[in-house]
């Protein structure tokens, strides 16, 4: 969605500096305010020269907050680095929520990204993100709402590997965001690489509370499908990595849970078998 910056010049609702979009976000409404938020990946892969491109990508979560009658309430470019306004056209209290990579202690100390499981003698790597929860306090301005001073107007996850991006098309189911990130393999001819399938609360950018994946192979997702971080504390993966590029995936409803299967760059379908959404109705008003 785009805006105008108050003397009619259009403005893009949000600017990822320096990082290619080249996919379809996918937008749902905001669960607590007025407007909508705008899920997508960064990351290019169409030419030689994205082979060896290691510039760092990264998943963002955008809050739309702006009203039909001020056109000046985008949110300009995102600058990390700023120690004033890290989005450009907000006061220099309003940022994004990061989420980060909770690490994993037993794999190399100098690559901490994966927490690895073994199931029917088959490695499993996946990725658990943290939990921080956004701030969306907002004040009331003449048309609609304003993100208050010291909020959150989004939210981020830095992908950490080398050369990790988003190359397929980003979508929201029952509040969740699926999210493909791929690795290449740094040879043009070559049909290699690995890609994480992320399931993240679309309104964080978090792990989810519950479990998603059906880890432990054995066609029913539940509290045996957390992983134990220490501390007495078990949670839900975020991610699961499979060989291959990985593309949007076509779901097949199995009752009490559903599988995703994902045609890949291996030539083979990659399957992955998570919780389905929940459907029906869920609340209802009586009219008088």
């Amino acid at each position: 969605m785009a805006y105008e910056d108050g003397g009619g010049d259009p403005q893009p609702l949000f600017q990822a500096l320096g990082q290619p979009i080249t996919t379809k976000p996918d937008v749902m409404r905001h669960p607590e305010k007025h407007g909508y938020l705008v899920v997508f990946g960064t990351g290019k892969y169409l030419g030689v020269t994205d082979f060896s491109d290691t510039s760092l990508n990264t998943i963002y979560g955008i809050w739309d907050y702006g009203d039909d009658t001020d056109n000046s309430e985008y949110l300009g470019f995102f600058n990390r680095g700023s120690t004033t306004n890290k989005l450009s056209n907000q006061p220099g209290t309003v940022t994004l929520l990061a989420q980060e990579i909770v690490p994993s202690p037993d794999t190399d100390p100098n690559f901490p990204f994966f927490w690895t499981v073994t199931v029917n003698n088959e490695d499993l790597k996946l990725r658990i993100l943290t939990n921080n929860s956004p701030d969306w306090e907002t004040v009331d301005d003449e048309a609609g709402q304003l993100p208050n001073p010291a909020v959150h107007a989004g939210w981020y996850f830095d992908l950490p590997l080398t050369a990790e991006r988003v190359v397929t098309d980003v979508m929201i189911r029952d509040a969740k965001a699926i999210v493909i990130s791929f690795t290449p393999e740094d040879e043009p001819c070559s049909i290699g690489g690995d890609s994480i399938v992320h399931e993240m609360d679309a309104a964080s950018g978090g792990r989810l509370l519950a479990a998603q994946f059906d880890i432990d192979a054995d066609a029913a997702i539940d509290s045996e499908d957390l992983i134990d971080i220490g501390e007495a504390s078990k949670v839900a993966p975020t991610g699961i990595q499979k060989t291959g590029r990985l593309h949007v995936p076509a779901i097949l409803g199995m009752g009490s849970t559903e599988m995703k299967y994902f045609s890949s760059s291996e030539g083979t379908i990659k399957r992955v078998r998570e919780k389905p959404p929940r459907l029906g109705v869920r609340h209802w008003r009586e009219l008088e």
